[in-house]
Order: structure tokens, then sequence, then C-alpha cells
């Protein structure tokens, strides 16, 4: 049976809602410069599901803190449980029996083996009627296994901050303003010198939200920070059941190779194993969201070339920084291949995106328009394609900054689920 004592001592709040002001995560999101804060906008059961570290428990926190602080709800409605504590998934029926609360916050639930099980026979047995349930998770394989059919419950990913994130958050007020409002790249030129340097920020921190707040306050990431994103790596990967020898090697390899279109077969040739277990690796990186595939298209057929080669990408600059440091000592992913990393991981929010191999190579295939990254100071002009460069601009021939055009698409092309809940200040 959950021990429930355990669990309410990590809810304070339940007596008096003025401690959630004392937490250690709100306080340290409270006390920057530049505030990251949450606000609860969503009466409906949520899963939420993103990489280690990239504060999900603090968004967490901070909507609890939001219930209490700002609307005002009742303290013994909420209870946040920390996963890891709990043993089994009958822990997790035994929390939903046992604690009376309208609000439960189940954090990092995603490794704890049966979890969906019981909370789909939760939602069944009428055990949240009128109750709201959000959860985070560091994996997506569950999702392969159960998708919850005809449960009202949502999956929302739940990942590093994107570039226009980035902007809002640690943009000057001019800028901050200047994105609010923007209806074209054009609007956005008399700021471009503010833009890139926030760029090559990101290209050092990423999305994290600890590497980002470090290098943008404080201006140096600490050794520590890259050390932090390894070791939870290191121990997800361990408590799967992999080979941290053959992990690294996969990683060299992939950072070597970043942008390239390359095969399994190639990869475990590099390395010594099979392409069966390359793929097995992969697919392992993949559900725990750090890192993501790009294939190819054939053109006449508009179908996806599963079994061809393929590009391979980490969903951060930050995780391949972190990498870079821990494991191989020394950087090697340039800022070219940055670049093209950063746009990929934009772009694949877009509904459809592939690359082009045969003929003449194209980055990027997205909703059907091509597009390319040249990250240098003078591009060449290509016929029926968007050219996307360091600081060239040149709108009658379809070129433009790869910043500026970043932070237009996210803007006009996308939405992020995460947004409804950032409140900036």
């Amino acid at each position: 049976m959950v021990d429930v004592a355990l669990i309410l001592e990590m809810n304070p709040w339940r007596d008096n809602p003025d401690v959630i002001k004392f937490d250690e995560h709100v306080k340290k999101a409270m006390n920057k410069k530049n505030k990251l804060l949450y606000e609860f906008k969503k009466e409906s059961n949520l899963i939420f599901v993103g990489p280690r570290r990239v504060g999900k428990t603090t968004f967490f926190k901070l909507l609890i803190y939001d219930l209490l602080i700002h609307k005002k709800k009742q303290p013994k409605d909420i209870v946040y449980v920390s996963c890891e504590i709990l043993q089994n998934h009958m822990d997790l029926i035994d929390v939903f029996r046992f604690i009376d609360a309208k609000y439960f916050f189940l954090d990092e639930v995603t490794f704890l083996s049966g979890w969906e099980k019981s909370l789909k026979w939760a939602i069944d047995q009428g055990l949240l009627e009128n109750k709201i349930v959000y959860v985070t998770g560091s994996s997506t394989a569950f999702l392969k296994r159960e998708a919850f059919p005809g449960r009202n419950i949502r999956f929302i990913p739940f990942t590093p901050l994107n570039f226009l994130q980035y902007c809002r958050l640690f943009g000057s007020v001019s800028l901050k303003e200047k994105l609010e409002h923007m209806q074209s790249i054009e609007e956005l030129l008399p700021n471009y010198s503010e833009i890139f340097k926030l760029f090559v920020n990101y290209m050092e921190s990423g999305g994290f939200p600890k590497p980002a707040f470090e290098l943008n306050e404080d201006g140096k990431i600490t050794w520590e920070t890259y050390e932090e994103i390894y070791s939870w790596f290191r121990g997800d990967i361990l408590k799967l059941g992999k080979s941290e020898e053959i992990m690294k090697g996969l990683i060299i390899r992939l950072l070597q190779t970043l942008s390239t279109p390359i095969s399994y077969h190639s990869i475990g040739k590099w390395i010594g194993i099979t392409h069966r277990i390359v793929r097995e690796y992969i697919e392992t990186l993949k559900n725990l969201m750090y890192l993501d595939l790009l294939y190819q298209i054939d053109l006449g057929k508009m179908i996806p070339l599963i079994r061809k080669e393929k590009k391979i990408y980490f969903t951060d600059p930050f995780i391949v920084r972190a990498l870079e440091k821990t494991v191989v000592g020394r950087k090697i992913v340039d800022e070219s291949k940055m670049a093209e990393l950063i746009a990929f991981n934009t772009f694949k929010l877009a509904r459809n995106i592939y690359f082009l191999k045969r003929n003449m190579e194209t980055d990027f295939l997205v909703n059907s328009v091509k597009i390319e990254v040249k990250w240098q100071e003078k591009t060449t002009p290509r016929k029926g394609t968007i050219i996307l460069s360091k600081k060239d601009y040149n709108k009658e021939k379809n070129v433009f900054p790869l910043p500026l055009y970043l932070l237009w698409f996210l803007k006009k092309k996308t939405k992020d689920p995460k947004d409804l809940f950032i409140k900036l200040e």
C-alpha cells in the first residue's frame, strides 16, 4: 500500500497555501531576472511528455502556485506526487483511492511499470470523476502500447523552449513587442543584431531552462549543468537495460555525421555492432526524446523512403553540447550543422517534413516547400527553393536570414501547445 503520509509531506501547502511560495522550484523561477512562469488554463486530463531536465517539475510547481495564489483554489484540493517514490502501478491506484483531492499532479510517471493501466482503470471506475489529472513523463514509448482510446485524456509534448519562446524570454522589451505583433519578416530586420546574438546563444544553451538562464543571465554555462544532463541521460539508458559503451559509440558517430544522410548499417559497421542493434538503440533515444529522424521522400510517389539513408538530429542544441563535453571531450558540431539542427526542430512542427537527395540535395521539404540552410554571409539563390542564410536577405529571390525566418515560421505557421500555459513577466 502507498505511504500516504510520505506523499502528503510533499504537499505542505495543504495546511497553508502560502508555503508554496517557499518551494525551491518556485523560488528559483521567481528570482530570475527573466521570469518563465506558467498559468493553469486547462481543466482536462493531460499527459506532458518531454526529455529529462526540461523543466517539467518546475512547470507543475508553478501551476500549483497559480492555482493556490492567483486562482484561490482550496489547498486540500491539490496534491503533487513524485512517482519515483511509488513501487508499482497499484500504488498509483491507491493514490486515487486514499487521497482526497481535485487536482492530481503526477510527476515522472512513465518509468512506473503499468502506470497507464492504472490510470485507465481509475478513469473507467469513476475514481477520477470531476477531478483533473496532469501527468509528466520522459518517454513516448508508452504511446505505442496505450493511447487511452475513448478516455478523456490528451497527450501534449513538453519540449525545450523553441527559438521564439527563447527570444520572448530573453529579448529586449522592444523585441518582445515586435514579436507580439509581427506580420512579416521585414518588421524584424531593424532588430536583427539582437536576434542574431540570441540565436548564437541558443546554439549553445538550447531551450533547456537551466543552461539558457545561466548563459543569458550569468554569462556562462557551468560544467555541473553539462554533467547533470548526461547523468540523467546515462541513468535512463541503464534503467532500460542498454549498454553505456554501445551508447557512447553511437553518440560519437551521430555527432560526427549530424545533418548527413546515413544508414543504420554504416553506423553499425563503424561501431562494430549489427544494424539491428543500432536501430534498437536509436529507437530508445527517440522514445526518450533525445533525437528524431528525417526521412527521404520519393517526389514522384510522394511517399517517405523509410529504408533509405536518413538524417538523424538531436532534439535540442544543448543535448549536443552536453554530449560533446561529457562523451567526446571537445566540440565537433560546427555552427553550420547546429543551424540546420535548429531549423529541423522548428520545421518538424509542420505536418509533413522530409529531405531530398536525388539530383540536387535539399535540406528540407516542408509541406511541399523546398528549404535549404546555408549558414553563410553571402548565398546563391536557387530557383524554387527558399535559402536560409546567416545574414543575407533578398525577398524577391527567397533568401532570408535563418533566425528571422524561424521566428516568422513559429509565429505564423505553428502552434506549440505549451504556449497555452506560458506566462512571461
